[in-house]
This record gives structure tokens, sequence and C-alpha cells, in this order.
């Protein structure tokens, strides 16, 4: 049982969306002297590959690369075409080489911040450790370089925020924003800032934006849908989150965080109703069984509960926040003895 995921508050889908996605690629604008920060965004693979075959195909791009080394912009297609295929590694590698041949201060600015996004991917897959201090580092040496560059001020700002410190990590999202307006990643960061300061119709504006600039993302829709039940616009919210579900209509856990969201506004005919579809695409799933036995608690319908909850409790690896609320069930019911029991046991776990 998710109990991190599905035990708290709707403010708990924040912080497992929150950063879900952070890749980025700088390309460069016609003119050869400007760059910009652009999202390239790959919830499917087939989108990926598309990307890919429109940038032109990795072995074409080492051949242009080999003739002319010190070409800005094909680093930065080739570091694209490796950030589409996951191989974050060699986006490290790439922008290292790019570093080593672009001199331009605006140019090197823009690869330390890319190759800091890299390295960050790389610490969030593998584990903190030395990828994150090198992200921080490039990170450093971008701002060095560019105290406006888009990207390093996106990533500043997520480290801000991670440390609770919401003024400072929106005053780097602004900057991020100002560079980028039409970045979808940076109105999603900006917006998580907002709320944490305290600004909910600030942070929906902005996701809403983003959410026109990226209709296929569905972790904008799900915080979006946060936000919105928070603000009390639970009609919006639920739209929202049904548009996650559309977006990824196979992710489980979007169709239990739209449950969960019945069941923290009393609709528990509308959570049920849902909890019966999801059970019957996962019958072993024990936080179903919960958030089902729960609905039936609150509607007073106990013996219905009493079946689903035991029903959880013979599947789940954490049996005693399970056994507690079938006594809560048992008490209600007047059987007292049962209650006890339940407790009883849920205390030798």
């Amino acid at each position: 049982m998710n109990k991190l995921r599905y035990a708290t508050s709707h403010s708990a889908i924040l912080l497992v969306a929150a950063f879900a996605t952070t890749n980025c690629s700088a390309l460069a604008q016609n003119s050869g002297s400007q760059l910009s920060s652009v999202q390239s965004q790959a919830p499917m693979q087939n989108r990926t590959n598309r990307r890919i075959q429109e940038l032109g195909g990795l072995s074409s791009i080492e051949k242009k690369l080999s003739e002319d080394p010190h070409n800005l912009k094909n680093y930065l297609i080739k570091a694209e075409i490796e950030r589409e295929s996951k191989d974050f590694e060699k986006e490290v590698q790439t922008l290292s080489a790019a570093i080593n041949n672009i001199s331009k201060a605006e140019s090197q600015a823009t690869l330390y911040a890319l190759r800091a996004v890299a390295e960050m991917k790389l610490a969030q897959m593998e584990g903190r450790g030395r990828w994150q201090a090198l992200s921080e580092q490039d990170m450093r040496k971008a701002l060095q370089l560019n105290p406006l560059q888009a990207d390093a001020n996106n990533l500043a700002g997520q480290k801000l925020l991670e440390q609770e410190k919401a003024k400072e990590a929106l005053a780097a999202f602004n900057l991020a924003v100002k560079a980028a307006p039409k970045n979808n990643d940076f109105l999603k960061s900006r917006a998580l800032a907002l709320s944490a300061n305290g600004d909910s119709q600030g942070a929906c504006r902005d996701l809403e934006e983003a959410a026109k600039l990226a209709p296929d993302r569905y972790d904008i829709a799900l915080i979006l849908a946060s936000l919105y039940e928070r603000a009390g616009e639970f009609k919006k919210a639920e739209t929202s989150y049904d548009k996650a579900i559309s977006i990824r209509p196979n992710k489980l856990n979007l169709k239990l965080d739209k449950c969960q969201f019945y069941l923290r506004t009393k609709h528990f005919h509308e959570a049920i109703k849902d909890l019966d579809k999801v059970y019957n695409m996962a019958p072993s799933n024990d936080d179903v069984l919960r958030m089902r036995g729960e609905c039936y608690f609150n509607l007073k319908e106990y013996s219905k509960a009493i079946k689903d909850y035991t029903s959880a409790i013979e599947m789940s690896p954490e049996v005693a926040p399970l056994l507690r609320a079938r006594a809560k069930v048992y008490r209600a019911m007047g059987k007292e003895s049962l209650a006890k029991e339940d407790e009883r046991r849920a205390q030798s776990y």
C-alpha cells in the first residue's frame, strides 16, 4: 500500500508531480548569436522517435561535427537527440565537448546549464552522489557567466524550493520565465513556487498557460487539479483529474488520485463508482480495497466496509493501519470485542 501517496492530503500530489520532467534543450536562433531554451517533452516512444527524425538522426549530426567541431547548433542538436533517447551520460559528454570547443561566454553559459540539467537527471536516476554535486557546480558556472540564463535559473529555483526557500525560488523562476515565457516546464516550476508562497490564483494561471502550451502533459493537469481543489474549485479539479487520466489512461495511480480526491471531498458514491472500475483492472491492489472500505464506512454500509478491509488485510504488507480502520467499523457496528482484537493485533506490527 502506497501510504506516502494516498494516506495524506492532496498537497502530496504537488510533491509527487513537482519536478517530474526537467528535460531542456537550447537551440541556436537563425542569427546564430542568440540562444533560447526550448522544452522537448516525449511522453511516448513514437513521439521521441519522430523528434529524433526531425533533428536528422545521430549519425548525420556526428558527421557534421567531425567536419566542423566548432558548430554550436550541431552540438545542441546532438545533445537533444541523446536527451530524447534518455542517454544522459552521452548528453553530458556531448555538452562537455561543446564547452571545450565553444568559447563565447553566452554560449558557454547555456552549455553549462544544459549539462547541469543532464547531470541532475543522472542524479535522480542513480542517487544524489557525484552527479548532483557536478550539476550544482555547473549551475553556478552558468549563472556566473549569465545571471539571466533560463535553464540555470530554473534549476536553481528547484533546489531552493526543495530547501523550502519559497521566496528565493520564486525569484529564480521569475527570471527563467522572463527569458522563456512559453516554456511549459518553467511555468510549471513557477506555479509550484507561487503556491508555496500562498498565491494559488497565480499558480493556477501559470499552470493553465502551461496546459495550453503542452496539452499532452499529464503531470501539469494533475498539479492543476490539486491546486483547483485547494482553492475549492471542485468541478475544475474533477475536470483536470479527468484530463490527466485521458492523457495516460493506463496509469493506475492517476485513477487512484481521482478516487482519493472524491474521498477528500466526501463524494463517496462517485468514489465507489470509480473504485469499482479500478478494482476490475487491478483486483490485487490493496489501496483500492482500503479506499472503497473507507467510502462504505462513511456511508454506514458497514458489512461492505468489513469485507473490503478484510480482503485488503489478506494481501497488504502493511496490515496495522488496515486493522485499525477495520476496528473502527466493528466499533460502529457495536462489536467491541472484535474492535479490540483488531487494535491488539495492530499494535503487534
